[in-house]
């Protein structure tokens, strides 16, 4: 539970330093480290017949949500450039095929990012 709470709290500081790439391969690190960790310890109470130790429940939620979070946030570290040019693009955008075109422009723009389709 320590983990996940550690991984949550790292993504939470991410706004706060200059090399943010670190801390979300941190957080997901970490966040695996907790899911891995709290799965095995449910299913090794399952085997043995005993209860589950308190915190593991914990553990695979919070892991799970850290790793979904750090997923998110490099998603966006990755994509920002494009992102930001749809942000302005929409505020500009005055009627629904303006902003078709924008969603056109961005999805170009990932699929450049990925380079050419073969």
């Amino acid at each position: 539970m320590i983990f996940g709470l550690l991984s949550l709290l790292a993504l939470s500081a991410a706004n706060e330093v200059s090399h943010v790439g670190y801390l979300i391969a941190f957080a997901m690190v970490i966040g695996l480290a907790a899911l891995v960790l709290g799965i095995s310890a449910a299913r090794r109470a399952r085997l043995e017949d005993t209860m589950r130790p308190r915190g593991s429940v914990a553990a695979i939620i919070l892991g799970a949500v850290s790793i979904a979070l750090a997923t998110l946030a490099l998603i966006g570290l990755v994509f920002a450039h494009q992102l930001t040019n749809y942000e302005q693009c929409l505020n500009n955008a005055h009627g629904t095929a303006a902003q078709q075109a924008c969603t056109r422009q961005l999805i170009h723009a990932i699929q450049h990012h990925f380079g050419p389709q073969g």
